[in-house]
């Protein structure tokens, strides 16, 4: 079925990949979720394969490429990278003009809208990127689990096993949320835990997955709060980091966006934090999902306008899509 000229936005995270599709004149014609789309997890050629499916599930019947197809995808933050996907979705046909952008600068425009300012991503791992009135841009972070990642879900639950296994050693207290915690797992036991781990083929999102576990238990342990305010010092240092390095004004917001924010407990505690270390900075929640942010860049890409009204009212279509 032809319809009109629409843009494609896509946002690939270490969780999952999700694809807005949206006409030149703002109408949404759908949407889809698929698996993770980390270039480093699923490589170039099953990234292009996760968009394809996302893009179906968006588009139905719809037939034809889009004007242009915006992708933010973890681990997409060098140019080779960015150059071996654009190569692969070039194969498939998609979209007549394709951006390749790392997930963190769609989710930077979904909530500043292409103006200056600073995004700290704190999902599966954790990234700052920024740009500023002349589009210059910055990044921090984003090196991956092994290396780096501070701040992020990951960090956050590996932080708290090892504290799991310290208590079991008679080190450090008990934590009030290690029976939940193991239990996630499939562990009876911390004697089990080092040995279960190893044998998960999926272990880095297994174990990022515990961190909405351990946020809700925050609250009723000291341990797992310090944890938690560890990590937002790590994420403001990471944000602000690159807020300085581009010389923006105190005008310019850090933007939360990431699973993580999704929770009061980490909004709050790192806004307690910038608070401490930049008091005239404002720390603001990602008004809407990092896949809008794409879909601003495509319809830019595609030669058409977008302001924070058009923003508002495509993401209130998605909602609305929710809920049928």
């Amino acid at each position: 079925m032809a319809i009109d000229p629409y843009v494609l936005g896509v946002d690939a995270g270490g969780t999952s990949t999700r694809c807005w599709a949206v006409t030149t004149a703002g109408l949404l014609l759908g949407t889809g979720v698929a698996g993770p789309g980390n270039f480093y997890t699923v490589g170039a050629e099953g990234l292009a394969d996760r968009i394809c499916e996302v893009v179906a599930a968006a588009l139905g019947e719809v037939s034809g490429p889009a004007e242009a197809l915006c992708l933010g995808a973890a681990g997409v933050g060098r140019l080779q990278e960015a150059e071996e996907v654009y190569a692969a979705l070039q194969r498939r046909g998609l979209a007549k003009r394709l951006i390749i952008e790392n997930d963190g600068y769609i989710s930077l425009y979904a909530g500043t809208l292409g103006k200056p300012g600073v995004v700290v991503i704190a999902g599966t791992g954790s990234i700052a990127v920024g740009i500023d009135a002349g589009g210059q841009r910055r990044r921090a972070g984003g090196w991956g689990w092994l290396l780096g990642d501070e701040g992020s879900g990951y960090d956050i639950s590996r932080q708290t096993l090892t504290a799991i296994l310290k208590a079991a050693d008679g080190r450090m207290p008990q934590l009030s949320c290690a029976p939940a915690v193991l239990a996630q797992l499939g562990v009876s036991g911390p004697d089990y835990l080092p040995s279960a781990l190893l044998t998960l083929p999926d272990r880095k999102e297994r174990i990022a997955g515990l961190a909405p576990l351990i946020l809700d238990a925050a609250a009723e342990d000291a341990i797992v709060r310090e944890i938690v305010q560890k990590a937002a010092a790590e994420l403001v240092q990471l944000g602000l980091h690159v807020h300085r390095r581009l010389k923006l004004p105190t005008s310019a917001p850090i933007v939360m966006a990431g699973g993580l924010f999704k929770h009061q407990v980490m909004r709050t505690a790192f806004g307690r934090e910038l608070a401490q270390k930049a008091p005239a900075l404002e720390a603001r929640a990602l008004p809407w999902e990092a896949a809008l942010g794409a879909v601003f860049m495509a319809l830019n890409a595609a030669g058409t306008s977008y302001t924070k009204e058009d923003a508002a009212a495509i993401a209130a279509q998605v909602d609305r899509k929710k809920n049928q």
